[in-house]
């Protein structure tokens, strides 16, 4: 994926300084009703009683405080979209089409190729983070002081152009690994939404604009309504804490405490989620901010928002102390209806939950998968419209840890690993009983599970430090099989491993495109596959981006007719889906010139 370095250290600095562990007294979480602040007062005595436990996780932004640098399917689609985990929810991308034109990300631009027809292709506007209508930093006296915007990602919807992007605010330290938090509100990180109208494409005007305080965290996009996830740590400055901010263009103020959220019977006070709510036509927008510790993990359907915090009981310090602490993640239920949000129930399980295909809401309750421990055992929970559990199923394959899990109606399909690669099918048709209908074992690992039909399911995975891809028969639920594999000879790594959003499938096209590289860099492009439950899997063919653009890694790809577009940074390549052959390439952005000269 092309991004800039520079912004991907400082991403990196961010988002660990934020993850701070946030621990709860011996005896375990308690379930908790969410509540707003009576009053000013009232807020600044919860995060004041917060501060003084374990791991309160406020951060002081004054002095010289020094922070350590922490590390689907049917009938034929004219054009693909983004793989997505629920169907009508859409997630932020740096790669997106409307069927005619391609929207390209970069850190500091978006760039709009007219893809059609392919051996036509051409640049025809460019949005530059100068463009998105957000008012620049105040510039400050501070030394090694920084600030930057750039692009994390886009909605396409209609003729909508939504792009989200984050504002910062730095001090670099010489010959240091560590960060200073700006002592000034200039340095505060803030997350807009700059809505453009696509008529035409080709000139792309500026709607509106909103934002949030914080670092983004995730988006979704349904119904007509954009949904940021934004993490803002509660700083103090001059002995008062900064409230979270809305801002409309240039104007920004502050979210009165009674409007603040918070759960009264926990002592997380690291951080304020606040959910930025935009509607696409209107412009029209809310937001509501969460007293919380560290979002993990976020998962939405059509009409809930699930938020999940890392809470440990006890309180580690040593090696021996952290292998035998125990960890619960606590679930937020935020139901979302347009741009109105509502906090709706608060619940807990054991264990921590791998990413979002570990959660999953149906028939109006949710179901979780979680590891315990370090890899100690594995567990399934149901959870109804309250999250109270009403039905689990624990110690699944002691000694391993989930590596992937996909929910689908009444079943899920669950991988762990350690030595071998545990792939379960679990009967959750009674929520309150949950059940193992069968098992099977094979060497290597899935890191996601994608449906190929109603009884086969496609796992993308590494066996011996290269690429694996099994597809599995389910239509003997309690006795799956392997029926058709795929590994390459040599080492060869995919971003799709761990980005699903970097996989395109078609079941209609028995369709299957992977991003590949190998570990030694000596090549990149993206494997074509054709992926049938009668035939198995098979290589089609491979696509080669051209390495004298020095780094050319494929990180998207998706289709438009009768053709398939291959996406890198600065190049994109068109082939026909029917032979592959190469009918169209673009350098839609000019490489550096030290990549050049290679």
């Amino acid at each position: 994926m092309r991004v800039d370095r520079g912004v991907v250290v400082f991403v990196s600095l961010m988002i660990a300084v934020a993850a701070v562990f946030i621990l709860r007294p011996t005896g375990g979480p308690v379930a908790g009703e969410l509540a707003t602040f009576q009053s000013q007062a009232d807020l600044v005595r919860f995060l004041d009683h917060a501060r003084s436990q374990p791991g309160g996780g406020i951060l002081a932004a004054m002095g010289d405080g020094l922070l350590p640098g922490l590390p689907q399917a049917g009938s034929m689609e004219r054009f693909s979209r983004t793989n997505v985990q629920v169907a009508g929810v859409d997630e932020l991308d740096v790669v997106k089409t409307d069927g005619e034109y391609l929207y390209l990300v970069s850190a500091t631009n978006v760039t709009v190729v007219e893809a059609t027809p392919p051996g036509q292709m051409h640049v025809v506007a460019r949005i530059s983070t100068a463009d998105l209508g957000i008012p620049p930093e105040p510039k400050t006296d501070s030394p090694g002081y920084t600030t930057g915007l750039y692009i994390a990602g886009i909605f396409v919807e209609g003729d909508r152009l939504a792009i989200v992007s984050t504002s910062y605010g730095i001090v670099w330290l010489e010959a240091s690994d560590r960060i200073l938090l700006p002592e000034a509100e200039s340095g505060r990180p803030r997350t807009y939404v700059s809505v453009f109208v696509l008529s035409p494409a080709s000139a792309p005007s500026l709607d509106f604009v909103q934002g949030v305080s914080g670092s983004l965290s995730a988006a979704r996009s349904t119904n007509g309504h954009l949904y940021a996830i934004v993490q803002d740590y509660i700083m103090e400055v001059d002995e008062e804490y900064v409230l979270p901010e809305t801002c409309s263009r240039a104007t920004c103020e502050a979210v009165q405490a009674q409007r603040i959220y918070y759960d009264p019977e926990s002592k997380d006070a690291g951080l304020f989620t606040n959910i930025l709510a935009v509607n696409f036509r209107t412009g029209t927008a809310a937001v509501m901010s969460i007293v919380t510790g560290y979002t993990s993990v976020l998962y939405m359907s059509s009409q809930s928002l699930y938020l999940t915090f890392v809470k440990w009981v006890g309180v580690p310090s040593t090696p021996d102390e952290w292998r035998a602490a125990v960890a619960w993640t606590s679930i937020y239920k935020i139901l979302a209806s347009g741009i109105s949000l509502h906090a709706a129930a608060e619940g807990d399980v054991p264990g921590t939950v791998l990413n979002q295909f570990s959660m999953d809401e149906h028939d109006g309750l949710l179901r979780v998968a979680t590891t315990t421990g370090w890899g100690e055992s594995n567990n399934v929970y149901v959870l109804n419209g309250t999250l109270d559990v009403i039905g689990s199923l624990v110690g699944l394959a002691p000694g391993e840890r989930i590596f992937s899990a996909r929910f689908l109606g009444d079943v899920l399909y669950l991988v762990t690993f350690r030595q071998v690669d545990p792939f379960f099918v679990i009967d959750l048709s009674d929520p309150t009983k949950p059940k193992v209908l069968g098992e099977m074992e094979i060497p290597g690992f899935s890191t996601y599970l994608h449906p190929v039909d109603e009884t086969h399911v496609l796992g993308v995975g590494m066996e011996n430090q290269t690429l694996k891809l099994s597809l599995f028969d389910v239509s003997d639920p309690s006795h799956p099989i392997e029926s058709s594999k795929f590994s390459t000879d040599e080492f060869v790594w995919s971003v799709a491993l761990y980005d699903h959003k970097a996989i395109l499938f078609d079941r209609s096209r028995e369709l299957l495109v992977l991003p590949i590289s190998r570990w030694d860099g000596s090549a990149s492009g993206a494997y074509v596959f054709r992926v049938s439950p009668a035939t198995g899997i098979s290589l089609r063919g491979v696509i080669s981006h051209a390495a004298e653009l020095g780094y050319a890694d494929v990180y998207r790809s998706l289709y438009i007719g009768e053709t398939l577009y291959t996406i890198s940074p600065y190049l994109v390549k068109a082939h026909s889906l029917v032979d592959l052959s190469e009918v169209g390439s673009l350098v839609y952005e000019p490489p550096p010139e030290a990549a050049t000269k290679g």
